[in-house]
């Protein structure tokens, strides 16, 4: 039975608003040094908490649909826990 929402009692999955780099890089298959590279190039937006710099998903969902060319030749690609040369 739904409830005042609308809802039938199953939670809808919600992304994060924000992610570690090492989430970064585990989402984007690619190496924590490349996300940071990502960060310095301003291809990605971050946000400071404390110490910690988070990453915005939503700047990692533009990156991904973009049609934006990186230099891939800085960037260290992981695939399977290995990383690929």
């Amino acid at each position: 039975m739904p409830d005042a929402a609308g809802m039938s009692g199953a939670v809808a999955h919600q992304p994060p608003f924000l992610v570690s780099r090492r989430e970064a890089a585990r989402l984007l298959g690619l190496s924590v040094r490349s996300v940071e590279y990502l960060l310095h190039e301003k291809q990605l937006d971050s946000r400071r908490i404390g110490k910690k710099r988070l990453i915005l998903y939503d700047s990692i969902l533009e990156l991904i649909q973009s049609k934006r060319e990186i230099p891939i030749t800085r960037l260290r690609v992981i695939q399977g826990g290995e990383e690929l040369q």
